[in-house]
């Protein structure tokens, strides 16, 4: 009887064994799926699905962000962006909430299964969502309206990064560098009856918004303010991640 039951445990664990090793390697076991750590403090969800393909040495990614209304994250960033106070002030002000698709084929490059370093095309598409308020003087009190309106960002870019596999499921990624450029547009606007004493006190701040390689205009009449930003700019990026095979 005894003899029965070790035999029984030891073909549990051989057929246990198997079968783990079998999900390890077949071909449906090729999904990572992964988090990037350092956008959890600025509140950013960054999640990135990698499939590794037939050819092992290449992965096909998907990256979906995702940020809740709050305030600009680190502002700081942008004060060698930033051409006037007045400008600081509204950025300081200023909400916004993100999504982003982005698609990234990855080449690794000593031909380890989704492990080493890698260099990886990619392109990117960026939908915010903002409100911009903008505070003005008038001789007898102050005042402010806030302009809400889209932000769409399309890019490509290629990354530089390197993988490890610290188990059999774990991996921790590293993009070291992301480069891309940037191709921004957004219209904002408020529809709001304003005065003609309004109008050239909010023109007298709207004319000191200023931020290197933006194209912001405006328009202002009596039925409220319409604004338009075109921007194209190199922005760099880096991401660690932890994810899991499955």
């Amino acid at each position: 009887m005894h003899r029965v039951i070790i035999v029984f445990v030891l073909m549990l664990g051989i057929t246990t064994y198997s079968q783990k090793n079998f999900f390890l390697n077949n071909a449906y076991n090729r999904n990572i799926l992964k988090l990037n750590v350092l956008g959890l403090p600025s509140g950013m969800v960054s999640l990135k699905y990698e499939r590794i393909l037939l050819d092992k040495t290449k992965t096909l990614n998907v990256g979906i962000n995702y940020l809740a209304k709050r305030n600009v994250p680190f502002l700081n960033m942008f004060d060698s962006w930033v051409e006037d106070e007045k400008t600081l002030k509204i950025l300081k002000g200023t909400t916004l909430s993100n999504f982003s698709f982005i698609p990234e084929l990855r080449f690794y490059l000593k031909g380890l299964e989704a492990t080493g370093f890698y260099v990886a095309p990619s392109v990117r598409f960026d939908y915010y969502k903002l409100n911009i308020p903008i505070e003005y003087q008038l001789e007898q009190f102050s005042d402010h309206i806030t302009l809400n309106g889209p932000l769409n960002v399309f890019a490509f870019g290629f990354s530089v990064g390197k993988q490890w596999k610290i188990s059999q499921r774990w991996y921790v990624d590293w993009t070291i560098l992301n480069l891309s450029y940037n191709m921004a547009s957004g219209n904002f606007e408020k529809q709001v009856p304003l005065t003609a004493e309004q109008q050239r006190y909010l023109d007298y701040e709207l004319s000191s918004f200023l931020i290197k390689n933006v194209d912001f205009t405006y328009d202002i009449d009596e039925r409220g303010v319409k604004s338009t930003v075109k921007s194209n700019m190199l922005i760099p990026r880096m991401a660690l991640s932890v994810g899991c095979r499955f």
